[in-house]
C-alpha cells in the first residue's frame, strides 16, 4: 500500500517529514475531489441528458396527439359540408370536381391535405411504437376510411354509397384507438420493422373495412 511519506514531490524534500507528509495528504485531498467533482457532473450531464431527451419526446407525443384531434376535426367538417353539398343537388345531377368549381375544388385540396398530413401521422406511428398486427389493421382501416371521403368527392358521390353510416360510426372507433396508441411509450424502431409496419398499413383495403358486411343508411 502507498503511504504519504513514501511519495516524492520535487521541492519538498528539504522540508520536515510531518510537513511533507501534511502537504501530500492535502494533494490527495484536493485531487480526490476534483475527481468527485468531475464524476458528479459528468453523471450529472448524462442525467440532464436523459431526461431533456424525455421531455423532448413527451412534447412530440403531445403534439402528434394535437395534431390527431385537429385531423379527426377536418374529417368530420369535410364529411358534413360534402354531405351538405350534394344533398342540395336534385337527384339527376351528379356532383362534379373541377377546376371551374371553386368550391368543390377547395373541398377537394382540403381532402387531399388532411390525408396526406394522415399519412405522416401513420408513419409517425409505424416508426416510434411497438404495434402489434391488431394495431397495424385498425391504422390501416383508418387510412382506407379517410381516404374514402377524397375518393368519394373525385367520383362525384354520394356519401351514401361511399361513406355509409358503419363507416362513420368506425371511424370514430378507430380514432380513440389511435390516441391510445399515442399515448403509449414511445420506442423508436428499426428501419426494418418501421418498413413492415408500413407495408401491412397499406396492404389493407377498402375492401377489408370491417364495416363493409353490415351496409346501412347514412348518417343524419
Amino acid at each position: 500500500m502507498l503511504f504519504p511519506s513514501s511519495i516524492s514531490i520535487p521541492g519538498l524534500n528539504h522540508l520536515p517529514d510531518e510537513l511533507k507528509t501534511e502537504i501530500v495528504l492535502q494533494v490527495l485531498q484536493l485531487v480526490g475531489t476534483l475527481l468527485i467533482l468531475l464524476l458528479s457532473w459528468l453523471l450529472g450531464q448524462r442525467i440532464i441528458a436523459y431526461w431533456e431527451i424525455k421531455r423532448r419526446i413527451r412534447e412530440s407525443d403531445l403534439e402528434s396527439e394535437r395534431t390527431f384531434q385537429k385531423l379527426h376535426g377536418e374529417f368530420k367538417a369535410l364529411w358534413r359540408l360534402w354531405k351538405a353539398y350534394v344533398k342540395g343537388l336534385p337527384d339527376n345531377v351528379e356532383p362534379s370536381i373541377s377546376i371551374e368549381e371553386p368550391l368543390l375544388w377547395d373541398l377537394m385540396s382540403r381532402a387531399s391535405q388532411l390525408e396526406g398530413e394522415c399519412e405522416a401521422l401513420l408513419l409517425n406511428l409505424a416508426s416510434n411504437r411497438d404495434l402489434s398486427a391488431h394495431d397495424l389493421n385498425q391504422l390501416g382501416q383508418l387510412r382506407q376510411l379517410i381516404q374514402q371521403l377524397r375518393e368519394g368527392m373525385k367520383r362525384g358521390h354520394r356519401l351514401n354509397e361511399d361513406f355509409r353510416r358503419d363507416d362513420y360510426d368506425l371511424f370514430h372507433s378507430l380514432s380513440a384507438q389511435v390516441l391510445a396508441l399515442l399515448r403509449r411509450p414511445s420506442k423508436a424502431q428499426s428501419v426494418e420493422r418501421t418498413d413492415a409496419n408500413i407495408q401491412t398499413i397499406l396492404a389493407v383495403k377498402a375492401s377489408d373495412l370491417s364495416s363493409r358486411n353490415n351496409p346501412t343508411s347514412t348518417p343524419g
